[in-house]
């Protein structure tokens, strides 16, 4: 049985993470060793159209209004019950935001293994999103 993962990306707006995120899924899903699924926080951007071209036509959305509100605890548990519904067995996070999420829903899912990709940026990044990001980072199974 192939195993299921999920690759999680902010959106599909032109950007280095997306870019590299959405190759790298339909890369994956046209090897065809595993069965390759797409979720997103914000279904917009240029790059949806090569996911659906790719195969990509349900891709599940969880918009994030803000990580302190109401909205944010509502779209955890339905990422949650997606990835238990779908029987996931990894997790691929791609971004900032897509890692604070995964680190939320994690424990109420149930996925047995987490990646964590941390793309470096140029200049000056506040260094509470650094210490934020070294937290995020110790959860996963593999870091890239």
């Amino acid at each position: 049985m192939k195993k299921r993962i999920l690759q999680f990306i902010g959106s599909f707006h032109q950007g280095g993470s997306e870019r590299q995120a959405t190759a790298l899924s339909c890369a994956l899903k046209n090897e065809g060793t595993h069965d390759i699924y797409v979720a997103t926080l914000n279904n917009d951007g240029v790059l949806r159209a090569g996911m659906e071209a790719a195969g990509f036509i349900d891709i599940p959305e969880f918009p994030l209004t803000s990580f302190f509100n109401a909205n944010f605890v509502r779209q955890v548990r339905a990422c949650a019950a997606y990835l238990k519904e779908n029987n996931m067995d990894l997790v691929h996070t791609h971004d900032f935001y897509t890692n604070v999420f995964r680190h939320e829903r994690r424990s109420l899912a149930g996925v047995s293994a987490k990646v964590a990709s941390n793309v470096k940026q140029a200049g000056c990044v506040h260094r509470r999103r650094n210490l934020s990001k070294s937290w995020l980072l110790a959860a996963p199974t593999i870091v890239g």
